[in-house]
């Protein structure tokens, strides 16, 4: 989702300043926008290889290759020179104490990602939608056999994904120049995360590692974030061989 990240904070920046768009409404414009690349790009490239039949590891590489085509049209179609967004409340500190300070921008990332998290545990635990996409996630096989749309369940997944990526792009975007190679390092972060943390209703590893980055973003530089990934797929891979035992065994 590093892309639809960074799709996310370009254009929200060319909404507001090229298009002069206010900021609930650019808000709103470019969730909507990186939802419906997502949902296409679910349409016209995971869904034909879906529907062939093809390995996982197909699908990764396709995805990969929208990836890689969606950060370089972006680059061309909004250029490619950094580009600061306009803070909705301003970024002159707020003093707490003698000590302390804390800008508007960053209690407003708190408070939209805890209003996040509480839309998506809401979705999952208290809407059929939800429990229907949970399903899914858990044996996609048995969704399918009770009568589970798994076309609706997929596309909004997609569309989720890449909303939910946007919005964090565009509460980037104010503290950090919004830029088309932006989405890189957030999305192996993200990944890194994803694996480690699996589908835990706590969220433990992915709160965890975000504070981490946050506390100090040195902590994590290019070669302890290389070494978390590798770590990351060897968990998947060991995760994978288990799996794999577990059905040779039955």
């Amino acid at each position: 989702q590093g892309e639809c990240l960074m799709v996310g904070a370009m254009v929200g920046v060319a909404l507001l300043v090229g298009a002069k768009l206010p900021y609930p409404v650019m808000f709103v414009a470019a969730i909507a926008v990186v939802a419906l690349l997502s949902v296409l790009s679910e349409r016209l490239v995971v869904r034909p290889l879906i529907r062939r039949g093809a390995p996982l590891i197909a699908l990764i590489l396709a995805l990969l290759g929208v990836m890689i085509v969606l950060r370089h049209a972006t680059g061309l179609v909004l250029g490619k020179r950094p580009q600061f967004a306009e803070a909705p409340f301003g970024l002159e500190p707020i003093r707490l104490t003698s000590s302390l300070l804390i800008l508007p921008q960053t209690i407003f990332i708190y408070l939209t990602v805890a209003l996040v998290f509480l839309a998506i545990w809401f979705f999952f635990e208290r809407t059929r939608v939800g429990m229907m996409v949970k399903i899914v996630g858990i044996d996609a096989e048995a969704a399918r056999l009770v009568g589970v749309n798994m076309e609706l369940v997929t596309v909004l997944a997609f569309a989720a994904g890449g909303a939910i990526a946007a919005i964090g792009g565009l509460l980037m975007a104010p503290l950090s120049a919004a830029s088309f190679y932006m989405g890189l390092t957030p999305g192996v972060k993200g990944f890194v995360a994803m694996v480690i943390g699996g589908s835990s209703p706590v969220l433990a590893c992915p709160v965890c590692f975000g504070l981490l980055d946050a506390e100090d973003s040195s902590m994590i530089d290019g070669t302890r974030l290389g070494i978390l990934v590798l770590l990351a797929l060897t968990m998947a891979v060991q995760g994978a061989f288990v799996a794999f035992f577990i059905y040779l065994r039955r």
